[in-house]
């Protein structure tokens, strides 16, 4: 068992360059790990979108992209993923709306995945409330191993570290679905069929990072007003630059 296997940076994102690059800064500023990579997984933005975003993660990462040229969010996981497990056994699911809120030792988290074969993944967004679990040790640290067959909402597509087991058990994210309901279909995918677990690290606040994407949802404006993808990100551009929305 390596002490540092390589961990890849999942940044999944389209068109939102300002709030990328602001997640960018607070991954970089608070999470610490030897050994980490990047694989943007972009959805066809237009312009400069993904190059801003390279050029935010800097030198001295090795940073790979793809582009899944506008089939959606559940294509661009889908291909992220495949890349990074092309690099690595474990990656850091992260879309590019939320951000770090405190400084984060990922350690724990990799040799907890390397010790216990039955977790595959780490919540690492809000922990929300009504979950029922029990606690385990692994990695020096205590963990809920939260209870799927009594949480509805065990798995939730928020920030957070997997390991390629849960990818294996699980399969891939539904194509060609909105992004709420791209979330949305992977939930009877985790409930119904046998396979790892998700934990919370019981040892972290409940706010180990936030949503910074909710003056302005794409899930909200495509599932609920009929937008299309790129009448989404038109009208968040507009909120940007008319402040409606902090970059």
């Amino acid at each position: 068992m390596s002490d540092c296997p390589p961990v890849v940076i999942l940044l999944i994102t389209y068109e939102r360059t300002e709030i990328a690059k602001a997640v960018i800064r607070g991954i970089k500023e608070r999470l610490q790990y030897p050994n980490l990579s990047w694989h943007v997984a972009d959805d066809g933005s237009n312009g400069g979108h993904v190059e801003a975003l390279v050029d935010e993660i800097g030198p001295g990462y090795e940073i790979t992209h793809s582009n899944s040229e506008g089939a959606g969010v559940g294509r661009n996981m889908n291909l992220g993923i495949a890349c990074c497990l092309e690099r690595a056994d474990i990656w850091l699911h992260w879309e590019d709306d939320w951000l770090p809120n405190s400084n984060l030792d990922l350690v724990p988290c990799v040799r907890l995945l390397q010790e216990n074969e039955q977790v595959g993944m780490i919540r690492l967004g809000r922990l929300a409330a009504n979950l029922y679990g029990q606690v385990i040790v692994g990695g020096d640290r205590l963990w809920w191993m939260l209870d799927k067959t009594r949480n509805e909402w065990a798995f939730v597509g928020h920030a957070a570290m997997r390991h390629r087991r849960f990818h294996d058990a699980y399969g891939p994210y539904q194509e060609g679905l909105t992004p709420g309901r791209t979330e949305l279909a992977y939930l009877p995918q985790f409930n119904g069929l046998p396979g790892p677990d998700i934990v919370w690290p019981a040892w972290l606040t409940y706010d180990i990072s936030d949503h910074i994407g909710d003056g302005y949802k794409f899930e909200q404006h495509m599932d609920n007003f009929n937008l299309t993808r790129e009448e989404a990100a038109a009208k968040f551009n507009g909120m940007i630059e008319a402040g409606k929305v902090t970059a």
